[in-house]
Order: C-alpha cells, then structure tokens, then sequence
C-alpha cells in the first residue's frame, strides 16, 4: 500500500464513510484481496483521500476515487489518480458522477456512451444500475 503525506486534518464524515467503503469491499466476494491497489492520501494519520484500482489483463477499473471535501481543489485527487493512471493496465475505466465529469476530463479521461462500454464491466461500474442518476462511463486510454 502507498501513502501520500500531506499536512492538515480531514473531517470524521469522510473517515467514517472511507471505513465503511472498506467494510464493503472486504464483505463483497466478488472484492478478494480487495485491499490490494488500494491507495490512501493522509495528512498528520488522517485519510483525506482514496482511490481503488483493479488490474486485469486486458484493462484496469477504478473504484473509491474520493477526497474529504476540506481538501478539494488541493490536487489530492489528480495525485491519486496519477498513481492509477501509472499502475493501470490500459485502458483504465471507471464510473463518473456528472459533476466530476470535468474533474476527470482535464486528466485526460474520456466520456463514453454506454454502449461502448462491455456489460460486464457496465455491471461492475454501476453504469446501468445507476442510470437515472448520469453515472457516465469514462476511459483513460
């Protein structure tokens, strides 16, 4: 596991909802060793940020992208994803909510429509399940 340092505190909404996203993934069997490709961004032993990434051959997903409000626009997040966008098997795809769609454009993301998108892996990033609420698909070529 790798730790980004950085100096400030976070707020305990978002270490609760980091320890429960992590409960999630240990309980989900489809998860095993889920906690590998895990990375954290702390500051002073506080998270103030996540991301998840599974490698497989053909392609990597990305999972957990997350940065305690407190610290956005800081460049936490691109550090984060830049570390995904250097372990990942290419391409690299992950589920966008509609607001962080800039967010993921300017480090070089596209959007892709959703048939574009193998079921599998729409399954996988809640594409479909989600869909009224315009989860996009975006890849990292």
């Amino acid at each position: 596991m790798v730790v980004l340092a950085l100096h400030r505190s976070y707020s305990q909404v978002f270490g609760l909802s980091l320890f429960l996203s992590l409960l999630i993934l240990q309980a989900n069997q489809y998860t095993l060793g889920a906690l590998t490709n895990f990375w954290v961004a702390e500051c002073d032993g506080k998270v103030i940020g996540c991301v998840k990434l599974f490698c497989y051959h053909t392609h990597s997903e990305a999972y957990l992208v997350c940065v305690d409000s407190a610290w956005r626009g800081q460049e936490v997040g691109s550090h984060l994803v830049q570390r995904l966008t250097d372990e990942a098997t290419l391409p690299l795809y992950l589920a966008s909510q509609p607001h962080r769609l800039q967010f993921y454009t300017r480090l070089s993301f596209v959007p892709l429509p959703p048939d574009a998108v193998p079921m599998m892996m729409r399954n996988c990033l809640g594409i479909d399940r989600f869909y009224g609420y315009g989860i996009v698909a975006m890849v990292f070529r």
